[in-house]
C-alpha cells in the first residue's frame, strides 16, 4: 500500500516516532479512551470496546502499563 517493503516501513516508523506502528496506535487508543474517562461518565466497559480492546480486563492491563493506574482509579483522581 505504500509502496516499500513491511520490514522498511516498521524500521523507518520505529526511527520516526520512537515506536512500533503498534505501540503506537496502542498508545493513541489509550489516550482516547482517557479523555472519554476524564470527560464523560461512560462505563468502562464500553470504553473499552469503543477503544478496540477485547474486553474490559486486556483494557485495563494496557492502560495500567501505560498510565501507571487502573482506568477507574483514573477516572475518580481526574475528577478530584
Amino acid at each position: 500500500m505504500c509502496g516499500v517493503h513491511p520490514d522498511y516501513f516498521a524500521r523507518a516508523f520505529r526511527t520516526w516516532f520512537g515506536a512500533a506502528v503498534g505501540a503506537y496506535v496502542r498508545r493513541l487508543r489509550l489516550d482516547w479512551a482517557a479523555d472519554r474517562l476524564a470527560r464523560t461518565e461512560v462505563p468502562i466497559v464500553e470504553i473499552a470496546l469503543d477503544a478496540g480492546f477485547a474486553d474490559q480486563s486486556h483494557f485495563t492491563r494496557a492502560f495500567r502499563h501505560q498510565v501507571g493506574v487502573t482506568p477507574g482509579d483514573y477516572r475518580r483522581t481526574i475528577r478530584q
